[in-house]
């Protein structure tokens, strides 16, 4: 597949290498959600996916949040597109489902039992260069053939996580899915 020379940037950009995934791609992510919508978290290995998607989930509903966020996969993320989906899903590989790397100590189990996939609405980079204050157009990164609204983060910016929970929701809103509980 030959692509142009912004669409090829953009892909790489946005850690997902150099052309499009594809339906029932395995990504190197980390992937959370907020109700129905959820947020692929990327970047190189060692750049925090996995402490960005803690710090989030750690959020509580008291924290201003309608609904506590929620653990979808972490280091390896499936991404389904096909006919009669108008944005890609994310979903959990099974032998992974609940678990999440903690640096320093190992992988721990956040919850037992099948992990609900949700639509992806949003991709939170933690490779690219930190955008404008209000960028316009916001950046897009291409998943599977669909634009996704992008985000830059770090994974040590204090407000990182409400930065990419209060996107996401919003990405959600206009996606016209429920952020509630």
């Amino acid at each position: 597949m030959t692509k142009s020379g912004s669409d090829a940037a953009a892909d790489r950009s946005s850690g997902l290498g150099p052309e499009p995934l594809c339906s029932g791609s395995y990504v190197h992510a980390t992937a959370i959600a907020l109700g129905e919508a959820a947020t692929l978290i990327v970047g190189p290995p060692g750049s925090g996916k996995s402490r960005l998607a803690l710090q989030c989930l750690s959020l509580t509903v008291g924290a201003g949040w309608s609904i506590q966020p929620r653990l979808i996969a972490d280091d390896q993320v499936i991404v389904l597109t096909g006919p009669g989906r108008s944005q890609p899903v994310v979903k959990c590989p099974e032998p992974i489902a609940g678990r999440l790397e903690v640096r320093g100590y190992g992988i721990v189990t956040l919850s037992e039992g099948p992990i609900a996939p949700a639509r992806l609405v949003l991709v939170g980079d933690l490779d690219r260069p930190r955008d404008d204050r209000m960028p316009d157009p916001l950046p897009v990164s291409t998943i599977c053939g669909h634009p996704m609204p992008t985000i830059s983060l770090s994974a040590d910016d204090p407000a990182g996580p409400h930065r990419l929970l209060a996107a996401l929701a919003d990405c959600a809103r206009n996606a016209g899915l429920s952020v509630q509980a």
